[in-house]
C-alpha cells in the first residue's frame, strides 16, 4: 500500500564519472487510517526526516484520534550532475530512505 524506495545503487569502489539524475520529482502519498471499535494503534513510527544536496525526505504519522492517522511521505530528488565523489553519499540518501519506507506500524485489540 505504501511506496517502498527500492532504487539503491549498487556499492563501487572507483567511481569513474559525475552522478548524473536526470529528472528530478517530488513525490507525495498521504494515507488516513481509520481503526474499527475495539482496535487501537499498538505502535506508529516516529516521524522522520532526511536532508540532502540529492533532496529531501519526510515522513509524518499525524494521530488524530486513538484509531485514526495520518500518515505522509514526501520524497524529493533533485536533477543535476554532482561530483563522482559524492556518490556514496547518494548510497546513504537511499538506504535511508528505503529503511524507513520498510517501518510499520502495529495494531491491537483493545482489551476490555
Amino acid at each position: 500500500m505504501f511506496s517502498v524506495f527500492e532504487n539503491i545503487p549498487p556499492e563501487t569502489k572507483k567511481r569513474k564519472f559525475p552522478v548524473y539524475i536526470r529528472n528530478g520529482f517530488i513525490h507525495h502519498d498521504s494515507i488516513r487510517f481509520y481503526l474499527p471499535a475495539g482496535i487501537t494503534f499498538a505502535f506508529v513510527p516516529e516521524n522522520k526526516k532526511i536532508e540532502s544536496r540529492f533532496g529531501s525526505y519526510e515522513v509524518t504519522f499525524n494521530k488524530i484520534s486513538d484509531n485514526q492517522i495520518i500518515y505522509e511521505r514526501i520524497l524529493r530528488l533533485r536533477a543535476g550532475t554532482y561530483p563522482k565523489e559524492t556518490y556514496e553519499e547518494l548510497r546513504k540518501f537511499f538506504l535511508g530512505i528505503h529503511k524507513y519506507d520498510k517501518k510499520k506500524i502495529a495494531i491491537k485489540k483493545i482489551e476490555k
